[in-house]
């Protein structure tokens, strides 16, 4: 494919898996654990501003994805990610839960994987905030991959649903649904 932008980044795979988290929920009363999933899933889409590449968002109702050969793909976007201080924020928070998840497993208790989501939850909703009001305010925040007004509103506005999506699967594990 050469653009990294296929299924995974497509609306039909994202309903087909917030499609599944229903079901499991309605059907065994299981954790909504998909429902999350596909809920980063939407985030991620508007962080990368998918419509604007509206073959693959839209796959596979507009046809095939869009091909665009680069050689060196996957070394560009590996220099752009690693590059950028939000990229590796993001990577940060995703390894601390990571170790939480694995230790919560290894151990049988959750507890120290429930602080830790909310923890980065409260810091997702912070730096949502922070990002939107800098947009107000004109200051552009240069620490983030994107640029342009509407890019950054996106971005601010996926942090603060994500911090949402956290604190929302706390208070499901609470009420007993997960």
């Amino acid at each position: 494919m050469g653009n990294g932008r296929i299924f995974f980044h497509s609306l039909t795979v994202c309903a087909l898996v917030a499609l599944l988290g229903v079901i499991v929920l309605k059907k065994w009363r299981h954790p909504p654990g998909l429902l999350f999933i596909a809920a980063g899933m939407l985030s991620h889409q508007l962080a990368d501003a998918m419509w604007s590449v509206p073959q693959s968002w839209y796959w596979p109702f507009l046809g095939d994805f869009t091909h665009k050969y680069s050689p060196s793909y996957f070394e560009n976007m590996f220099h752009l990610e690693f590059s950028s201080p939000s990229e590796l924020l993001v990577l940060a928070l995703a390894v601390i839960l990571f170790i939480c998840l694995f230790q919560a497993w290894r151990t049988g208790n959750g507890r120290l994987f429930r602080r830790a989501a909310g923890l980065v939850g409260l810091f997702l909703l912070v730096a949502g905030t922070l990002i939107l009001s800098g947009l107000a305010m004109g200051i552009l925040p240069g620490f983030l991959v994107y640029s342009g007004c509407s890019a950054i509103l996106i971005c601010g506005l996926s942090l603060i649903l994500g911090g949402v999506a956290s604190f929302s699967s706390l208070s499901c594990r609470r009420s007993g649904v997960g």
